[in-house]
């Protein structure tokens, strides 16, 4: 019972935190309340059934789901949000946990045998944490920042490094790695080639584009200076046109 009510406070924390980053206010509606209650089947079926616990993998699929259904198919916020939200909840339940074993002597101890008082006062305090300091510290302008194409592009490199480095560390550390481990580490490397090619792109396309803009400016000025010359000029040619124009008013006779 307490480990359901544990699973159900770490995913409420998870929910606010996303409202947060997308800087809409928390509401219990139909939708929240359906990837609840899929998500709690989905864990009881797994803790019931003494599934691995790599088959967890498939909750972060469906609340990808549910933030484009919620807020909108926009792959790029969507993407951004589930890092930082990623980084918020698991930061703050990892500083808990230290902070617990700090206090009662307790680092000795494996973080995933802590049993189901611990993990629900870890729970209970990444949830507290939220409502009275995160609520107040407007992260969806994070979000927002990070969503620019050279930013997106600078996290979502660095999150592969540390995936792929997570890989490696556990492959010397255990000597080989499960079929999900090596699925984990063979995506992190996938995507790492593939953002290192396209920010390398962005790159030069962003010098491109500067390079242009420079000559831009360069010729800009010139060409301002060359409209002025005509201008002048002109004004110069409607003073003599109106002279010419004029002079029967100056004649007493042809």
């Amino acid at each position: 019972m307490i480990g359901n009510i544990c699973l159900l406070l770490e995913e409420f924390s998870v929910l606010l935190c996303i409202h947060y980053l997308y800087g809409i206010k928390f509401k219990l509606d139909i939708k929240t309340t359906s990837y609840l209650t899929i998500y709690m089947i989905i864990m009881v079926i797994i803790n019931h059934y003494n599934f691995p616990k790599a088959y967890t993998i498939v909750t972060y699929p469906l609340i990808f789901l549910y933030c484009g259904i919620k807020f909108k198919f926009r792959i790029k916020e969507i993407i951004v949000n589930n890092i930082l939200y990623m980084v918020i909840v698991g930061g703050l339940q990892i500083g808990f946990i230290i902070s617990y074993g700090v206090l009662f002597d307790l680092l000795s101890i494996n973080i995933l045998k802590f049993e189901n008082d611990e993990l629900f006062l870890a729970n209970c305090s990444v949830l507290l944490v939220e409502i009275l300091i995160i609520s107040k510290l407007k992260i969806n302008r994070l979000s927002v920042y990070l969503q620019d194409k050279e930013r997106s592009l600078t996290i979502f490199f660095v999150f592969c490094i540390v995936l792929t480095g997570f890989g490696f560390v556990n492959f010397k550390v255990l000597n080989g790695l499960k079929v999900y481990q090596y699925f984990v580490l063979f995506v992190g490397v996938t995507l790492f080639c593939i953002l290192a090619g396209q920010l390398g792109k962005y790159k030069i396309k962003s010098k491109e584009i500067e390079t242009e803009l420079k000559m831009d400016r360069l010729y800009a000025d010139s060409f301002n200076n060359l409209i002025e010359d005509i201008r002048l000029r002109q004004h110069e040619f409607d003073n003599h046109i109106s002279a010419i124009y004029s002079l029967h008013y100056t004649c007493d006779s042809y």
